[in-house]
Order: structure tokens, then sequence, then C-alpha cells
């Protein structure tokens, strides 16, 4: 009877034990239901099996084994997703590595998906670029090969891709080594240095036998000068000519035309640098624009862009008159610019000049080194692709 009682008191005892179990097993299981982490889940499921083996114990093998499987296919996509990104095959691993929806390579499969989402874009956005520069430098070389050197450098400053910049570069040292020869050879030409001359319209033909300025004609015109130029020995008059320019010079400055008056005192000038009336009719033209100019900011700034402009026509004399104006009428805003052009026009005139008169080739290469430092200090930068090579040697020298 004791042993009777010692039994039912033990099942009694333990019943609310066991009961209990069963309700954490329950809450576990639901809890397992109820969250999105598939790893969670299934170790709350397992849980909930080590409390109630028969209710959820091959629930808890299943889950594991389905967990177990989904990993391992995780770690194979993910192997191939990291491998397809390193390839650039950038939509297949995105598509491998998408397929990781949980596990220890989520985390980082999501960092790889941004890694070849932004690739894609770059890759395509460079593909764009290639496309657009292909196209760019196909229009540059088509003009290029017309002799159209203004349209063939609009067009390769457009080609931007980096494997497309040697053709690019190729056309521009071109051009320029072409406008650099005909800026030279009509230097030399203005200064009467007909074999020079020839020797760069030659230079600028072998380049390109279409380009601009016509340097075939060119040629043809200083043989022309060349048969017509009087035999050393007596020097020639110009004594008519003199008198007609100093005419037209008087004629211009009486209707208050300076600019055709300094023109025509520049024609006496180049004939006889020394004539006493045009260097007195110039110095009257010059003080008349100055003060014509001093009062207009427009007027000063157009002064300096015609300057600039007559030294890229290698017309030096009429650029050292129009930029000496700009400075000496009181022009502020471009003035580092003036400086260096006016600098480099007297380089210009100093690198033409009669190699027999040292003299005057050191004169004007010291005015214009002192010009140079003048725009440094106004912190001019000239652009390079712009100016002569034999110009910036100068101006990059070590102390200038």
């Amino acid at each position: 009877m004791k042993v009777r009682a010692a039994v039912l008191t033990a099942f009694f005892l333990c019943t609310p034990a066991a009961l209990l179990a069963d309700q954490q097993a329950d809450s576990l299981y639901k809890q397992s239901q109820a969250t999105n982490d598939q790893m969670a889940a299934v170790e709350l499921l397992c849980k909930a099996a080590d409390l109630d083996p028969q209710a959820y114990s091959k629930k808890c093998n299943d889950a594991r084994q389905f967990l177990d499987s989904r990993l391992q296919k995780f770690d194979g996509l993910y192997v191939s997703g990291k491998s397809k990104l390193e390839a650039k095959e950038y939509p297949d691993a995105i598509t491998d590595l998408s397929k990781i929806y949980f596990g220890p390579h989520r985390e980082e499969a999501q960092k790889l998906i941004a890694q070849a989402q932004t690739a894609q874009k770059d890759e395509a956005a460079n593909q764009q670029v290639a496309s657009a520069s292909s196209q760019s430098l196909k229009a540059a070389q088509q003009a290029y090969d017309n002799g159209d050197f203004a349209t063939a450098k609009m067009n390769a400053e457009l080609v931007k891709a980096p494997e497309l910049q040697a053709q690019v570069q190729a056309i521009l040292s071109n051009i320029k080594k072409y406008d650099d020869d005909i800026q030279q050879a009509e230097a030399f030409k203005a200064a009467k240095n007909y074999a020079a001359a020839q020797q760069k319209y030659s230079a600028a033909i072998n380049i390109k036998s279409n380009g601009p300025g016509n340097p075939s004609a060119r040629l043809q015109e200083i043989a022309a000068l060349v048969n017509q130029t009087p035999k050393p020995g007596a020097p020639p008059d110009n004594t008519a000519k003199i008198k007609a320019s100093l005419a037209d010079a008087r004629d211009n400055a009486a209707k208050g035309d300076w600019q055709q008056a300094l023109a025509s005192y520049n024609q006496v000038l180049a004939l006889d640098p020394k004539q006493p009336d045009a260097l007195s009719g110039k110095q009257q033209a010059q003080d008349a624009m100055k003060a014509a100019i001093a009062k207009d900011p427009k007027a000063l700034e157009d002064t300096l862009v015609e300057g600039i402009r007559n030294y890229y026509e290698a017309h030096f004399t009429e650029a050292r008159d129009a930029i000496s104006l700009y400075l000496t009428a009181g022009g502020t805003r471009s003035r580092g610019a003036a400086y260096f052009y006016l600098g480099a026009t007297m380089l210009s005139q100093a690198i033409v000049a009669n190699p027999k008169n040292r003299e005057e080739h050191d004169r004007l290469q010291q005015s214009a080194e002192q010009q140079f430092q003048q725009a440094k200090q106004e912190r001019f930068k000239p652009v390079a692709k712009y100016v002569s090579p034999k110009i910036l040697a100068v101006w990059n020298q070590p102390g200038m």
C-alpha cells in the first residue's frame, strides 16, 4: 500500500514538469515558425526537439538536412559568384550571389553584389566613352586628312578614352609642328630670309601637303620674290616707296585714322628703320591711339586681342605696337598675357633676325626675358599647346 502511494506521488510530481517541458517545446516551435532567420529557426526547432523528442525530433532532423544542403549549395554559389566577379562576368556573378539568402556568406555576398553592380555601371560608362571617343577620333582623322586642322583639333579634344590617346597625340603633334613651321616660315618671309622661309614651308608640306595656309603657293611666291631680289651690290632705291607710304600716312593722320597711319609709318620703317619723318609720325600715331583708348576698357582689350592675333600671324611689328599700346594706355585686366605675348613677339623677332647681327639678336632676347619676368610676376601661365617649343624653352628656363 505504501509502495503504491509512493508511485502515485511520484507520478503527480513529474506530471507538471513534463507538461512544462511540452509547453516550452511548443513555444520554441512557434518561435521557429515566426522568424525569417533560417538558421535561427532550425536552432529553435531543435531546442524544441530536445524538450519534446516525440513531437519535434523528426522536424529537427529534416530541417537540419535542408539547412545543410542549402548551406552547401550557398558555398558553391559564393565561390562561383566571386570567381565570375573577378572574371568581370558581372551579370552572372550577381545572379549567383543573389541566390544566397541566408547563412555565413550572406553579408559578404551582398557586398560583392554591390561591387558587381558598380563595376557593371562603370563598364557601361566606359563603353559609352570608348564609343564616343572612337567616333570623335574618326572625325578628327578625317578632318586632318582633308587639311581641316581646326575641326581636327576640336574633335581630337573630345577623345577621352585612354587607349586612343596615342593616336590623338600623333594628330595634335603633327598639327602643332605644321603650325610652328608655317608661323616661322611667315616670319622668315617677312624678314626677307627667303632660304629659311622655303625650308620651313617645305617642312610643313612634308607633314601635310594640303594643310591650311597653302604652303605650296607660298613657296611659289617666295621663288618669285627670290627672282626679283636685286643681286648683292648697290642697295635698292626705295625712295619712291618711302615717299608714297609717308604720303599715305599723312593722309590717314589728317583723317584721324591713326591705325592706318601707323601701318603706313611701319612700312616706311621696314624700308628705312631710321627715317626721321616715319619715326616721329609713328610716335604721334601711337600717342593719339593711346589717348583714344585709355578711357575705353573694351577698346583696350580689343587692342590686346589684335596684338596677340598679329603675333600668331607672324606680324611681329604690328603685334609689338598693339600689345605695347595696351600696356602704356593702362590695360590691367590681362596684363600678364600682355607681358607674355610681348616677350614672345620679341623672342620671335630674335629668332628670325639676321644671324650676322648678333647685337640685335641679344637685345631682343634680353627684352623678351624681361617681359617674361613681368608676366610671371602677374602669375600668368601660357597654354603650352598654343605656344612654340622654342618660346616655351626660354619661358621655362631656370631663373626666369
